[in-house]
């Protein structure tokens, strides 16, 4: 019964660490492609992104001007 309480105990300290980097990574990841959408720097990222949220490139634009002016 003990190691079960340990083996929890440790689980959910793994899920929260776990969590909040694949939260960490995601936000990084984000803000890489609006950046690299914004200034125009990579039209593979852009294209990439657009296949991704399955939108054009204007819908990028004004995605990442909402969610710059939404913050």
């Amino acid at each position: 019964m003990n190691f079960l309480k340990e083996y929890g105990f440790y689980l959910r300290i793994l899920q929260k660490k776990s969590f909040s980097f694949f939260i960490r990574l995601n936000v990084i990841l984000l803000g890489c492609i609006i950046i690299a959408s914004m200034n125009h720097l990579d039209q593979n990222i852009r294209f990439t992104f657009a296949s991704f949220t399955k939108g054009t490139t204007s819908f990028i634009g004004n995605t990442t001007t909402t969610t710059l002016w939404g913050c």
